[in-house]
């Protein structure tokens, strides 16, 4: 029974960090595309804004995906579940 909660943890956790990186690969992609854009225009320079705005979304993207909080934070809820199921069967 560990072992297949262990395999579904380890797959949501390779799923969550595809799809960090390829957020990375989208956000580099576009970002590069932005900036040609504006260089040909040769107006003011915007791209920076996009840039750190969204960089601002990636890295709250990385720090969900590479630290242990929700995983914590949901063990620490399924415990206390258990907990007082157990503590209402008993009473019964």
């Amino acid at each position: 029974m560990h072992a297949d909660r262990d395999y579904r943890s380890a797959s949501r956790r390779v799923r969550k960090k595809i799809s960090f990186w390829f957020h990375c690969i989208i956000y580099v992609m576009v970002n590069s595309l932005l900036f040609a854009i504006n260089m040909l225009n040769h107006n003011k320079y915007w791209f920076y804004y996009p840039l750190l705005g969204w960089l601002v979304g990636l890295l709250i993207h990385a720090l969900i995906t590479y630290s242990q909080w929700p995983d914590t934070l949901r063990n620490k809820m399924f415990q206390r579940e258990l907990e007082l199921i157990k503590r209402s069967n008993k009473k019964r």
